[in-house]
C-alpha cells in the first residue's frame, strides 16, 4: 500500500471530485505508517487526524470505483455494472501507456505506485481530469 507523500498529495487534491472517502475511523489503529498515515484493524488506510481524516484507497478499492459506463471508450457499455476484468485491465494498460508523467513523480526519476496509477485512471475515467504533479485539471 502506497502511503507516500506523492500519493497522499494526489488523493487530497482529488477531494473536490471524489470526496473524503469513508472517514469513519472507528476501528482501532493497528499501525502507524511514518508521520503521514495510519492503518485500522480492517486494513483501511487514512491520513490526517482521527477528527479530520481522509481515506487512502487501496488499489482494489480504486478498481471497484470504475464501472462499464466509465469505460465507454474501451469496452461494451453496461451502465453501472462492474466491468469484465479483461476490459478493465486492457483500458488501464492503454491509459498507462499514454501517461506523460510515467517514470517521474514530483520531478524525481521514479516509477509511480499502482495506487498512484489507479487513482490517476479513476480520475481520468470518472472526472476527465489529469494529474499535473500538484493538482488535477
Amino acid at each position: 500500500m502506497d502511503t507516500s507523500k506523492t500519493y497522499i498529495k494526489m488523493r487530497l487534491a482529488a477531494i473536490p471530485d471524489m470526496g473524503r472517502g469513508d472517514t469513519s475511523l472507528t476501528g482501532h489503529i493497528t499501525q502507524v505508517l511514518g508521520n503521514e498515515a495510519v492503518m485500522d484493524e480492517y486494513g483501511n488506510y487514512y491520513t490526517g487526524y482521527r477528527s479530520m481524516c481522509f481515506k487512502l484507497e487501496r488499489q482494489d478499492q480504486l478498481q471497484e470505483m470504475v464501472t462499464c459506463q466509465d469505460l465507454a471508450d474501451y469496452a461494451v457499455v453496461r451502465p453501472n455494472e462492474p466491468p469484465l476484468i479483461d476490459n478493465l485491465l486492457s483500458a488501464f494498460s492503454q491509459y498507462c501507456n499514454r501517461l506523460p508523467w510515467m517514470g517521474k513523480a514530483d520531478g524525481v526519476d521514479s516509477r509511480p505506485s499502482m495506487e498512484q496509477l489507479w487513482l490517476a485512471f479513476v480520475m481520468k475515467e470518472k472526472y476527465n481530469k489529469t494529474w499535473l504533479g500538484t493538482n488535477w485539471i
